[in-house]
């Protein structure tokens, strides 16, 4: 994820933070974009946060099909975790 805008309103207020929208880099919706987010959270063994909770609390998305292969956990020199996943004979590596 290179940017991400959350309405502070909303995290303050309610203590949560809602997924609204997904694009890729182009702006355009992505439902790959959100399966990727989704099975990242979902997958991923390192501390909850809200980000994390809103992803996994959006529409019909699912992990079926997937299984965990490796996760790398979040370090602040790399400023990310990644988490490998299993789909039908391939790897997918998804940060």
């Amino acid at each position: 994820m290179d940017t991400l805008c959350t309405d502070k309103t909303g995290t303050l207020t309610e203590d949560r933070i809602v997924l609204v929208k997904y694009v890729d880099g182009l702006g355009a919706v992505s439902d790959k974009v959100l399966e990727l987010g989704y099975l990242a959270s979902v997958f991923s063994t390192g501390f909850d946060n809200p980000l994390d909770t809103a992803v996994r609390n959006f529409k019909g998305v699912s992990k079926h099909g997937y299984e965990k292969v490796d996760e790398i956990p979040f370090d602040f020199e790399r400023k990310r975790e990644a988490v490998v996943v299993h789909d039908h004979n391939k790897k997918q590596r998804i940060y």
